[in-house]
C-alpha cells in the first residue's frame, strides 16, 4: 500500500511539471473571437465570454488569415512559415519585439502585436491592449505618443522604469524566464505552449470586473 501511494505521489508531481502554467485571461467585455495570443502550435481566444487555448496538431500550424489551424502543406502566414530573424540572432533568456508587419486580418496598426524570442526560438505573439503599441526598449505596451517611431510618434527620450522580472542589457529590458527546481529554464512557464499530442481546448472562465 505504501509503495502504491509513493507511485501515485510521483505521478502527480511529474504530471504537474508537464502541464503548462494557468494564466488568468479575462474575456469580460471583449468582442467575440478576440485573439489574445498565438504561436505556431497553439493560440488563445475568447469565445462566448470564455477563454480557450486551442492546440494545433496532426501536422497543422496556426494561420492568422483563417484564424485556425491549417495544414503545414498549405501556405501558412508569417511567422509560422519561417522563424523571425530576431529570434535567430538573439540567444538570451527572453526578449520581446514589436511585429511591424501589417496585420492581414484586422488591419490593425503596426506594433499592435509583439512576439517573444528566447534561446534562438520563436515562442509566440501577444496582443497589446486597445489604443497601445509595443515599445521594445521598455518591453511593454504604451500609447503611441509615448513610443518612438516606427511604432509610435514620440521623438524625445524617456528612461522607463525597470519592470519586475527583467534585467537591463544594452539598454533593453530582458525578460527573465522562470526556472524549475534544478535551475533549468522551464519553457512551460511562458503564456503559450505547444501540445503536440492532441487538438485540445483548455477553457478558463472569464472573471468579473
Amino acid at each position: 500500500m505504501y509503495f502504491k501511494l509513493c507511485l501515485l505521489f510521483v505521478s502527480v508531481i511529474c504530471s504537474s511539471w508537464a502541464l503548462p502554467t494557468d494564466f488568468d485571461y479575462d474575456c469580460t467585455g471583449l468582442p467575440e473571437n478576440f485573439l489574445y495570443w498565438w504561436a505556431c502550435g497553439s493560440y488563445g481566444i475568447c469565445r462566448g465570454g470564455r477563454y480557450s487555448q486551442i492546440d494545433c496538431v496532426n501536422g497543422t500550424s496556426y494561420d492568422r488569415r483563417t484564424g485556425d489551424c491549417t495544414h503545414n502543406s498549405q501556405a501558412v502566414t508569417y511567422p509560422c512559415n519561417s522563424v523571425p530573424e530576431e529570434c535567430l540572432i538573439y540567444k538570451g533568456p527572453g526578449l520581446r519585439y514589436p511585429d511591424r508587419n501589417a496585420d492581414p486580418v484586422e488591419a490593425l496598426p503596426p506594433c499592435t502585436f509583439y512576439y517573444t524570442c528566447a534561446y534562438g526560438r520563436y515562442l509566440g505573439h501577444q496582443r497589446c491592449p486597445e489604443g497601445t503599441v509595443y515599445d521594445e526598449p521598455q518591453q511593454r505596451c504604451l500609447p503611441p505618443t509615448q513610443v518612438s517611431p516606427p511604432c509610435g510618434t514620440f521623438t524625445g527620450h524617456v528612461d522607463g522604469p525597470v519592470l519586475p522580472g527583467t534585467e537591463t542589457v544594452d539598454g533593453r529590458q530582458v525578460i527573465q524566464p522562470q526556472t524549475d527546481t534544478f535551475g533549468n529554464v522551464d519553457k512551460n512557464k511562458w503564456p503559450f505552449t505547444n501540445n503536440r499530442n492532441s487538438r485540445n481546448q483548455r477553457p478558463s472562465p472569464g472573471r468579473a470586473v
